[in-house]
């Protein structure tokens, strides 16, 4: 960028003499500390976007242990163990990162560290020892599957409350720094007030193009503070220190929204296929059945499964598994694209898709354009059953809300259509209308 920092001095220099020296100094160091505290608030975040990152990796690294365990109890197959000795690896290395990442963090240390305690109870009590009992064909009781169950959610609920406080901190240091921002602002707003006021009697009439922007810079910023981005920094058409300031405002508001943008990325997409993930979808479908309950529109419900999915993965190994539902979610969210429809995947091989204010007719046709889009991708599937290639089961269901069901009800009935799918042969679109 120009320096700019000495015009504004230049024009007032022989009305002010030392005195407009002065005050540049103080602009240069004002822009000085704002520019460090931007610096130091983009270094923390990352911080915590990193600690957040581990936190979900070890997550993960569970999650693929508890996956290999269970396979492998199911099904005796050794493959089942590579993801399952995998996962303690990255258990490891993800812990030991922790370790050394949350100690300036007292806010949320405990909530790491009892996730990471409670992953390794599960790993050291459970998973280990589950998988040494079916290398010697000694079958789990009841009770030890029920135990381990409850050690694996233990886990779960201390990995959501670790990863809750980490983004609770996160909006704390945000909200510390916009903070921090609007005190620059206005302080620098009214010493800027006061210094002009003992020059000369004649700035009085500059006075007024000199505040208007600061003043509607600092509007600007309160909006920043409340995640709000679309106003723009004012519009400054002199090259000195204010048209500095404004710039570095207006890059925090860029870098600010980027950040959100990430951190909501983060929080509401599943992290493979794009699409939204079962927490968000469970917040839109809580908010659109008490809106549809108010207007008494219908809302649907479009939920499917892929046809014997787990048999592709075994087939065709967990990497082109993944690939296979990438090319399904981009299908959905080709064909969902609408304003009204909310596609997302619900959990493994399953997706769900809210529709809003169509006829349930409409809705069946186009699951049933989605069930031939996926058919039509050709993909392989020699484990079928029903079709050399991979297939898709849905369930459609929609109903006008009213004060006598249950949200949880309306979604069971669309899982009974997936059901009824299945049951009938696969490959099918099966509908209940309540």
């Amino acid at each position: 960028m120009k320096n700019t920092h000495h015009t504004l001095g230049q024009r007032l220099l022989f009305r002010t003499g030392l005195t407009a020296i002065l005050f540049i100094i103080l602009i240069l160091l004002s822009l000085f500390y704002l520019v460090k505290e931007v610096d130091k608030h983009g270094a923390r975040q990352k911080e915590l976007i990193e600690i957040d990152e581990n936190l979900t990796a070890l997550y993960i690294a569970v999650i693929d242990q508890e996956t290999g365990q269970r396979g492998y109890n199911l099904t005796g197959n050794i493959e089942f163990l590579q993801p399952f000795y995998n996962g303690i690896k990255v258990f490891k290395t993800k812990k030991a990162d922790l370790q050394k990442q949350i100690n300036k963090y007292p806010s949320f240390n405990l909530y790491v560290l009892d996730t990471i305690k409670n992953g390794e109870i599960w790993t050291n009590q459970f998973g280990i020892p589950h998988v040494q009992s079916s290398k010697v064909n000694e079958h789990l009781t009841e009770q030890e599957l029920k135990i381990g169950k409850t050690a694996f959610d233990s886990f779960r609920l201390s990995y959501t409350a670790a990863h809750n406080h980490v983004e609770t901190e996160s909006k704390h240091i945000q909200e510390v720094f916009i903070h921090k921002v609007i005190v620059f602002i206005i302080g620098s707003s009214l010493l800027t007030i006061l210094t002009i006021g003992v020059l000369w009697s004649t700035l009085f009439k500059k006075f007024n193009s000199i505040t208007r922007p600061i003043v509607e810079l600092s509007e600007c910023v309160k909006d920043y503070s409340n995640n709000i981005f679309i106003k723009e920094p004012p519009k400054y058409i002199k090259n000195d220190e204010i048209a500095d300031l404004i710039s570095n405002v207006n890059s925090m508001r860029m870098q600010l929204e980027v950040n959100r943008m990430y951190m909501d990325n983060l929080a509401n997409k599943d992290g493979l296929t794009g699409l939204y993930n079962r927490r968000y979808f469970n917040q839109k479908f809580e908010e659109e059945w008490k809106r549809q309950l108010n207007a008494r529109n219908n809302i649907n419900l479009i939920i499917f499964d892929i046809d014997y999915f787990k048999r592709y993965n075994d087939l065709y190994g967990h990497v082109l598994g993944d690939e296979c539902l990438i090319l399904i979610s981009k299908t959905v969210l080709d064909l969902f694209e609408n304003p009204a429809e909310l596609p997302a995947r619900y959990g493994g091989e399953e997706f769900v898709i809210i529709t809003l204010e169509q006829d349930i007719a409409k809705i069946i046709a186009k699951a049933k354009v989605l069930r031939r889009a996926v058919e039509n991708l050709n993909i392989d599937h020699s484990g079928s059953e029903i079709s050399d290639f991979v297939t898709i089961s849905i369930g459609v269901s929609s109903v006008i809300p009213n004060n006598n069901m249950e949200p949880k009800c309306f979604i069971d009935q669309a899982d009974k259509a997936l059901y009824n799918s299945k049951v009938n042969g696969k490959n099918k679109v099966s509908s209940i209308q309540l």
